[in-house]
Formats: structure tokens, sequence, C-alpha cells
């Protein structure tokens, strides 16, 4: 600090306690810039207890004397570039090497978490596992069609959110992410996350030696798999009602020839067993 008044210390103490929050206890030695009213009115309007070390005695303030001793000889052994990028390389290092006393990094002790360095891409990348574990569902044995992705090159549908048309046709360029894609349009380019992508065919009359790249050549997997279903529903329905109608006329032969030969029956008939319905020839 170029400046050791209260209020540039108080202004670099209200940085450290935004990250980390504020202490139970601030220990210090009796600088003036820590004796004064505007300092102690910091302190105790933040919940914070102040404790001043003896007059000559550094010893009562011993952790903050031994950690800039710790600092001064970790930058003496740091070689090469300026003073920040050496500190920076220090704190680092002692941050995440293991302490003797209580075998565990400082970060980690202070973080509950392991700062990652450069030593970690050595070790088995966990991501990557789990990546290659979700592009293959049997693995998991979640079934088919658990992760949807596309191939460069790939005709494809992308969801325009601005005027125009709702879908507008492009193709796959790149894959930027697990589920994020760049989509190469006529005059443009946009990025789709896969669930604003659907896939673009071409209809099968179609020839395959002429192949037009006219919006309306191209049909959208939802709609070729409804008009199939249509065209399967209307000959059903129409050899359902085919099969009904012979088996009425058939009935209502089988009733008259029946009719015709029971004699006459008296004016009041014997009740008879009930017969069972009729279901239109099926069973």
């Amino acid at each position: 600090m170029s400046s050791a008044t209260s209020s540039a210390t108080i202004d670099r103490l209200r940085q450290t306690f935004a990250i980390h929050g504020l202490p139970h206890v601030v220990v210090s030695d009796k600088g003036s810039s820590f004796t004064s009213l505007e300092f102690q009115d910091f302190m105790s309007q933040n919940g914070i207890k102040h404790v001043k070390s003896s007059p000559y005695h550094p010893a009562t303030n011993g952790l903050a004397e031994r950690a800039v001793q710790t600092v001064k000889s970790g930058l003496k052994k740091v070689t090469g570039g300026k003073l920040e990028t050496r500190l920076a390389h220090f704190l680092l290092a002692y941050r995440t090497t293991e302490h003797s006393t209580t075998g565990m990094p400082p970060a980690a002790m202070f973080m509950n978490r392991h700062l990652r360095t450069r030593l970690d891409t050595v070790y088995p990348d966990v991501k990557k596992k789990v990546d290659e574990k979700l592009r293959n569902p049997a693995a998991l044995n979640l079934g088919p069609r658990t992760y949807r992705e596309f191939q460069t090159g790939e005709l494809v549908f992308a969801l325009n959110f601005g005027i125009g048309n709702t879908w507008m046709p492009g193709t796959v360029t790149e894959k930027r992410g697990p589920v994020s894609y760049e989509i190469e349009l006529e005059d443009r380019e946009w990025r789709r996350h896969v669930d604003y992508l659907r896939n673009r065919y071409q209809k099968k009359d179609e020839s395959s030696a002429s192949p037009s790249n006219s919006d309306d050549e191209f049909l959208f997997p939802e709609e070729g798999e409804a008009n199939d279903r249509q065209d399967h529903q209307h000959r059903d329905d129409h050899q359902d009602r085919e099969h009904f109608d012979d088996d009425h006329n058939h009935r209502d032969r089988n009733e008259h020839q029946d009719r015709d030969q029971q004699p006459e029956r008296s004016k009041h008939p014997q009740r008879e067993g009930r017969r069972p319905p009729d279901y239109y020839g099926f069973p």
C-alpha cells in the first residue's frame, strides 16, 4: 500500500471481508492506522473484536509475522516476471501444498475444496468419463434416445427467435459444446441449443440426382410421420368398414331365414333364455 491511513486500511479490509465474510477477532499492532477513532468505529459497527499487541513485542502477533517471513522467503525462490506474477505463483503453490502439521492444503481447509493446478492434468478426467457414459445410454441402461446429437454437415431446421419464419433451414458446421451447435444459414450463422434444432429430411418422391434448396421440398419428421399415419389409418378404416358391411348383410340374411323356418308362435309365448348380444362379427 502506498498509503497506510485508516481510510485506506478500511478499504482493503472491506475487500477481504466481502470475499471471506466478517471475522470474529482482528489482531494488529498499535499503529496509528489501527488506533484511530475511525478504525475503532469500523470494528464496532461490524461486531469485530480488535486485539492490539503490546509495544515492542511482535510475538503477540506471531501468526502475521510468520506469514510475512514465509512470503518473503518464497518470493526469493520464484524467479522471473513482475512482483505480482511471482507473488501469484508462490501463493498458488503454498495454498495447494499439504501442511506438515495438518496434512491438508491450506486452501482445502479454508474453502473445503481442492484447487486445480497443472499437476491435476495428469490425473484421470472424471468429466470426460461422465460425458462418454452419457453418449452411450446402453452402459447406463437408460434405453434409447437419451442423448441426442447432430453431426457436422447434417441438415437441420433451427428455431428463429426474430422476425420471419419460425424454423429456418441450415447446416451444422461445428459442435461448440455437449449440447451447443453452430448453424450456417444462407446469409448468417447461429448458435443453437440441441432443443432448438430439428432434423431436415427430403421428400420420398424427390429425385436424389437433382437436389434443390427450396424450403417447400423439405419436411419435418413430425409432418412425414403424421402423413404416413393418416394414410395407414385411412386404409384400416376402409377395410374395417367393408368388413362390417359384409358381416351386417350376412347376419340379416340369417335372421330372415330363421324367421321363415320358425312355426307361428302363440299370442303369449313362453319366456326363453336371453340371447347373447351380437358384436358385429368381432369375438
